[in-house]
């Protein structure tokens, strides 16, 4: 890399870090350019030497967002090797995850596509974000299971809808349950999708 690109780099993980603070302190609500440019030191005109737009940068802290929950499931997961306790693990360590950075979820899940980008794919990898970190456990495991294509694209659908469903009521508070208990119930739909 060249010295200009390596200083490109650094200036982008700059802004979104400063966006991404921003983001899970206070939700994206407040990420602006001149918010971000304030949280980072430079003026908010040097943004758009490195991102289009708001919704540019907004879209880059979501795949670094990504990668943090990865990076989380993966060493709350670390040696299990049961498929089945495996898609249950990783289930309740993508479910804590969002628990701890209610700014996070409500970037994912409550705001408006056009607030987070104008790129579909963007909105399409937020939407099969839980599938990819699934897919090669639940493979495994409906194989064993010997399930037809079918059956495993209606488990892995109802899945994804309940555990999203109880995440978002949890977040928004809709009743007054326990993380604890919204993990036992997910475990228990689980359990229930695939006997």
């Amino acid at each position: 890399m060249t010295r200009n690109e390596i200083q490109d780099v650094r200036m982008r993980k700059y802004f979104i870090d400063a966006a991404k603070e921003l983001i899970k302190g206070e939700g994206v609500v407040v990420v602006s350019t001149r918010n971000v440019a304030e949280r980072s030191g430079y003026s908010y005109a040097t943004i758009y030497n490195y991102f289009k737009d708001v919704r540019d940068l907004i879209f880059a802290c979501i795949e670094d967002f990504q990668q943090e929950c990865i990076d989380y499931i993966d060493e709350q997961t670390k040696g299990i090797k049961n498929s089945r306790k495996k898609i249950i693990s990783i289930t309740n360590a993508y479910i804590k995850f969002f628990c701890m950075y209610p700014g996070i979820f409500e970037l994912f899940f409550l705001e408006k596509p056009k607030v987070i980008s104008t790129r579909k794919s963007s909105i399409e990898s937020i939407y099969t974000f839980f599938d990819e970190i699934l897919e090669d456990n639940l493979v495994s495991f409906t194989n064993d299971m010997k399930l037809n294509p079918k059956e495993v694209e209606i488990i892995s659908q109802t899945f994804k809808l309940a555990v999203h469903g109880e995440l978002l009521f949890f977040m928004n508070r809709r009743n007054n349950e326990t993380l604890e208990s919204i993990i036992k119930r997910i475990d228990d739909i689980f359990n229930f999708l695939i006997k």
